[in-house]
């Protein structure tokens, strides 16, 4: 999939494969499925704002130069995602 939008004087691609690429830490996941495991009906919330956070704390380590609303907005597939997955990984562990 590649997405172009442009954004200031000059196009952005985004894509799983693009220059704009979510590719956080290794554990970063892991990580925050660990801090949230039982955090019972808050959980589904906790997962998507600390997915987003990745998102943002990954545009910054990039340089990326859409505001953080932009980055969200644009994100908003990929972030919704990872959250669900995690989420159906901690329903998953003890079955």
């Amino acid at each position: 999939m590649f997405i172009e939008r442009r954004f200031y004087n000059g196009p952005m691609a985004v894509s799983h494969h693009g220059p704009a690429q979510f590719d956080p830490p290794a554990g970063a996941h892991a990580g925050l499925g660990g801090r949230h495991r039982r955090a019972g009906t808050e959980r589904k919330r906790l997962l998507k704002e600390g997915v987003s956070d990745l998102v943002l704390a990954e545009g910054s380590r990039q340089g990326w130069r859409l505001p953080s609303e932009k980055v969200l907005e644009v994100f908003a597939l990929d972030i919704e995602l990872n959250a669900l997955g995690l989420e159906s990984w901690l329903d998953s562990e003890g079955k």
